[in-house]
């Protein structure tokens, strides 16, 4: 499984998590995310899910912020921009990066009340246990492959019709 990690800082707690386990993982900032996402025809980058922790540190990041956005609510922002990129931005294997699967985990400290709009996204608290948080990441991204194989099998009946 690869995982993108995304944020205003890598969250080592998450990370180390990762790392025992195994999982392949990578960081790349929030606001350079999208950017790099529609460049990874050219790169390579692949990923099976997308997840951002929302933590108490970012919160003082965002204390001097312009635009007024909340942690959660500049990750909400993000999935909107995810979700609204055009179909030929996509992996090399073919899947659309507006389909990825988003994983928000959040930090007790925030509320769910935080994230007032309707995102497309998985929202979990952030827990002390990371494990149930990574066996909440792998059960997004086995639902995903699972609707993945799924539209392969239809596309099967209607080829072989």
């Amino acid at each position: 499984m690869n995982i993108i990690l995304t944020g205003n800082r890598e969250p080592s707690i998450l990370a180390d998590s990762l790392n025992e386990r195994h999982w392949a993982f990578e960081f790349i900032p929030l606001e350079r995310l999208i950017t790099i996402l529609k460049e990874s025809s050219q790169t390579g980058l692949s990923a099976d899910v997308i997840v951002s922790v929302v933590h108490p540190d970012s919160a003082f990041e965002f204390r001097s912020n312009w635009d007024n956005l909340t942690p959660a609510s500049s990750v909400v922002k993000f999935v909107k921009e995810l979700r609204s990129l055009e179909p030929f931005h996509a992996m090399n294997d073919g899947r659309k990066w507006a389909t990825i699967p988003f994983v928000m985990i959040v930090s007790h400290i925030f509320s769910r009340d935080d994230i007032r709009e309707r995102v497309e996204a998985t929202v979990t608290a952030l827990h002390s246990d990371c494990p149930q948080n990574l066996d909440e990441i792998w059960d997004v991204v086995w639902q995903y492959r699972r609707r993945l194989l799924d539209e392969l099998d239809n596309l099967d009946l209607l080829i072989g019709a």
